[in-house]
């Protein structure tokens, strides 16, 4: 009878030379792929080729540099290789971990600062080397791992570790390069936590939120999402929403009163009672809902307040595309000529008359940073 998998895998700590990264990685292999021999995987044309792979192909590479630039390299999971050649290892199962290692001694190599104590932690890295005859162990290891997977962190447990650094001092850069997140994407997930702890901490739709929600406080703080926001009345100094009145209805999206009640709510006095109602009756079954949410406050307001008025999203999104289409798109020539206009403009602002007026240079940033989010989602569209 054949070893299980656990007796053929032994514990070794290599240099970070000895290790090879692995071109015949399954996430390469397509129809018509040529396998790699042994006798080529230490061939300099072979290596270069692969690690140029890992670095343009492979998703998430710069996510594990970024973590390894700040904690260097962390033993948590040890990864698996094969002896392919007298001293030297190719990776089955580990090999984004291994790529971002080599570009670090690469930068370091090319005369690039890389902290001592990041490159110190690669002189030994702990592996298990797989003994057995399988030649498609690579694709087990890696099955084993991604198929089946590593139970993954909720959004919500992986937004709240990023709001405690945030709150221990560190900056949205800091925080996020720690967990491979842009600056950009951590100050997303803890402003989305801030927003689900406002409702969950101060007001009555605390008693039945839990997790579930998360993931609609985040949406709100997309590049899709600036009117949203801007209903809600987002506070980008306290992390929260100050217009509550629509706070409120926000979360009455999310868990409409029963039916009996509905009828008494109006969301437009300081004394109104809110009956939070049911997760799974929600007026906004996913979070992309929230764009054409955003999109009615932009474009069509008349129709934003019927969805109001009535709950049904679906009827005032198709009654926006029919007006759009009754009144005929902008053309071209015509849009071209406000871009232009939007240009000059911009061109032509004094630019120091905003350094003396902290609300006027707030309201400009505002309105730049909606414009800049306007124009990345209207260029990812005309290139999709």
């Amino acid at each position: 009878m054949d070893s299980i998998i656990s007796e053929q895998l032994s514990p070794i700590e290599l240099s970070i030379d000895q290790i090879y990264l692995d071109p015949n990685n399954p996430r390469f292999v397509h129809d018509g792929w040529i396998h790699i021999l042994d006798d080529a995987i230490d061939d300099d044309d072979v290596r270069n080729d692969t690690f140029k792979r890992m670095r343009e192909r492979i998703h998430r590479v710069d996510q594990v540099l970024m973590n390894m630039e700040i904690n260097g390299y962390l033993p948590i999971d040890r990864v698996i290789v094969r002896e392919f050649k007298e001293g030297k290892f190719v990776v089955l199962e580990g090999n984004r971990r291994i790529t971002a290692a080599k570009i670090l001694l690469h930068r370091d190599e090319s005369g690039d600062a890389v902290n001592e104590s990041v490159l110190a932690s690669l002189n030994a890295i702990p592996c298990l080397q797989y003994t057995g005859h399988d030649e498609n162990a690579a694709w087990v290891f890696q099955g084993i791992r991604h198929i089946t997977g590593i139970r993954a962190w909720s959004a919500f447990n992986k937004a709240k570790l990023l709001s405690e650094r945030r709150e221990e001092g560190q900056t949205l850069t800091e925080v996020g390069k720690v967990f491979g997140l842009s600056g950009r994407g951590a100050g997303q997930w803890i402003r989305g936590y801030k927003a689900f702890r406002q409702a969950k901490d101060d007001t009555d739709y605390g008693q039945v939120m839990d997790e579930r929600a998360y993931p609609f406080f985040q949406e709100l703080f997309g590049r899709s999402n600036p009117p949203l926001r801007e209903w809600l009345g987002w506070n980008e100094v306290e992390f929260r929403c100050d217009n509550e009145l629509n706070f409120i209805e926000f979360l009455s999206w999310l868990y409409p009163p029963p039916q009996d009640a509905e009828d008494d709510i109006e969301f437009n006095g300081d004394d109104d009672e809110h009956v939070p109602g049911d997760w799974n009756d929600r007026v906004i079954g996913n979070v992309q809902l929230l764009r054409k949410i955003s999109s009615l406050i932009r474009n069509n307001p008349e129709k934003f307040d019927q969805f109001r008025d009535t709950r049904d999203l679906d009827t005032a999104v198709a009654g926006a595309k029919e007006q759009e289409m009754a009144y005929g798109r902008e053309p071209a020539e015509q849009l071209l000529k406000s871009l232009d206009d939007v240009i000059k403009r911009l061109e032509d602002i004094p630019t120091r008359r905003f350094t003396g007026n902290d609300a006027q240079r707030e309201a400009l940033m505002s309105k730049l940073d909606t414009l800049q989010c306007e124009v990345d989602e209207v260029i990812q569209v005309m290139n999709s």
